[in-house]
């Protein structure tokens, strides 16, 4: 017990101090998965299994889970918050994936609809509206829930559209609030403010981190000039924070050490992700390839991964096992992924659906 509490007391120091770690990321990104899985019923079952897959015996809690408001694409735009007591942490998680039937409209926005972000009388740069309001929405929600727990560390994680949400989140907390315990992970994060907030960022949020997958292409949208490939500028044009921290295996694996660290100076970086070529960004564009890539994460997909209860949920796909997986087969929060993953057990043991 007290090996538990003194790794967990490193845990907390290090997940605020430390420079990017693969392994801290990866952890992440469970709580990403988790965000797929069905809220409306109340049964977080497999939300919980990827939580304590990050971090065992947290008894995590969910505080609550809501609908975020505007939410300019197809998906539902969705902030999920847990806790647990025995890590003292707080994660924000913010859900909103751009698929492929929202990529053209996103990959074509003007900087001329963007308008300026203002934290009491100060203008800090100029953000896309629609973000900006719902992450307005977001702060007014959580902030007496952040300074009610001064002992506390912050997580925000975003994925896609919803990564953007959580960053400008974090953000406007480190800057209204003076919340010295916070992180900021996103994966897939696509441009949403100016060169002058970027610079906001660099100076308030030293430790956060932009993942992103070899040529996932929504962190190119929208684009610079009518290119994917390349750098945008900071004269009057959308520009990424730092860090990125880009993953540039050519099997498209994400395992430790396939990772760059890039400049944290330079949110576009010419020798990261911008440096991909334009005719594999326009594969991407053209094809499912491109969508595929932004729904893979840390070699997992993360609406399927999260309805496995990030692999959690045990099965063994034989016919012995019925007795066990019984209720997992029946209960309609499990049935795509005991399909997916179990088919033979469920076809036996219940109703055949899964036969094909």
């Amino acid at each position: 017990m007290i090996l538990f509490k003194i790794s967990i007391l490193l845990f907390a120091t290090n997940f605020i101090t430390a420079e990017f770690s693969h392994e801290t990321s990866e952890k992440m990104i469970n709580f990403v998965s988790a965000s797929f899985t069905p809220f409306m019923g109340h049964d977080y079952t497999p939300a919980t299994a990827c939580f304590e897959k990050s971090f065992p015996k947290g008894n995590w809690f969910v505080l609550n889970v809501f609908s975020l408001q505007p939410c300019k694409i197809k998906d539902q735009c969705v902030l999920w918050i847990v806790s647990s007591n025995i890590y003292k942490m707080i994660v924000f998680t913010f859900k909103g994936a751009i698929g492929k039937d929202d990529m053209n409209k996103t990959a074509q926005e003007n900087i001329d609809t963007y308008i300026p972000w203002i934290i009491g009388n100060m203008s800090y740069g100029k953000v896309n509206p629609d973000i900006s309001a719902a992450s307005k929405g977001a702060f007014n929600y959580i902030s007496s829930l952040i300074l009610g727990h001064h002992n506390y560390s912050f997580a925000f994680i975003g994925h896609s559209y919803a990564g953007s949400i959580a960053s400008l989140t974090a953000l406007n907390v480190k800057l209204a609030l003076k919340s010295v315990n916070l992180s900021l992970f996103t994966f897939g994060e696509p441009r949403y403010h100016n060169y002058e907030l970027s610079l906001t960022f660099q100076n308030n949020l030293s430790n956060g981190y932009r993942v992103v997958h070899n040529s996932d292409i929504v962190p190119h949208m929208p684009i610079c000039g009518s290119t994917f490939s390349g750098s945008c500028s900071n004269n009057n044009s959308f520009y990424h924070r730092t860090q990125e921290i880009w993953y540039h295996n050519p099997d498209l694996q994400m395992n430790n050490g396939d990772q760059k660290l890039c400049s944290t100076s330079e949110g576009e970086d010419p020798s990261c992700s911008n440096s991909v070529s334009e005719f594999e960004f326009l594969l991407n564009f053209e094809t499912t390839r491109g969508a595929d890539m932004h729904m893979t994460y840390y070699n997992q997909k993360l609406d399927d991964y999260g309805l496995s209860g990030c692999g959690e949920i045990p099965c063994k796909d034989v016919d012995t096992d019925c007795a066990t997986k019984i209720k997992e087969c029946s209960n309609s929060l499990y049935k795509p992924v005991m399909c997916k993953y179990c088919k033979k057990t469920c076809n036996l043991c219940t109703d055949r659906t899964c036969y094909n």
